[in-house]
């Protein structure tokens, strides 16, 4: 039996049939749980901006923005989020990672144009200021009678990286 040219052909095709699937299975299963993690990460940074909504309110409205640069700081260290906040002109007034004078306009930013036809939005894309890939999330922040700017909350995508590879 060992010696059989027809065992070895049928155990060699069976076997190359077999590693096959295990690596179609296992790139299947990697994809669906890098889905979930993108998708858990995406319903974490909408929570972080639903909660950090009213706490930015007050100043886009009055216009009077001291605090939230330290603010935006203090909350991101605690939670390990990247914070901006955007007036309604695309002026940066706070961010958790650059000096708010050194940026540009982010009216332009895709998750920002989605926060302001629908409320809010969520993209991926390289970060500008810190040259990483980052999955953004902009809510868009409304007075009692308009829209007053964005709060954005973002995270790296390394963290979904490590999570599927464990």
């Amino acid at each position: 039996m060992w010696s059989s040219r027809l065992f070895w052909k049928l155990f060699l095709s069976y076997a190359g049939l077999l590693l096959a699937i295990v690596v179609i299975l296992a790139a299947l299963i990697s994809a669906r749980q890098k889905e979930q993690v993108l998708s858990h990460l995406q319903d974490r940074l909408h929570d972080d901006a639903v909660i950090l909504r009213p706490l930015v309110a007050g100043a886009l409205e009055s216009g009077l923005h001291d605090g939230l640069q330290e603010l935006a700081g203090k909350l991101a260290g605690e939670t390990g989020t990247r914070i901006t906040v955007i007036t309604n002109e695309g002026s940066v007034v706070a961010d958790s990672e650059q000096d708010p004078a050194l940026m540009e306009n982010h009216l332009d930013r895709p998750e920002v144009r989605l926060a302001a036809e629908r409320g809010a939005g969520v993209w991926i894309h390289l970060s500008r200021t810190l040259g990483i890939p980052m999955m953004y999330f902009a809510l868009r922040v409304q007075s009692a009678e308009a829209q007053v700017g964005f709060v954005r909350v973002a995270l790296p995508l390394h963290l979904v990286e490590e999570r599927v590879t464990v």
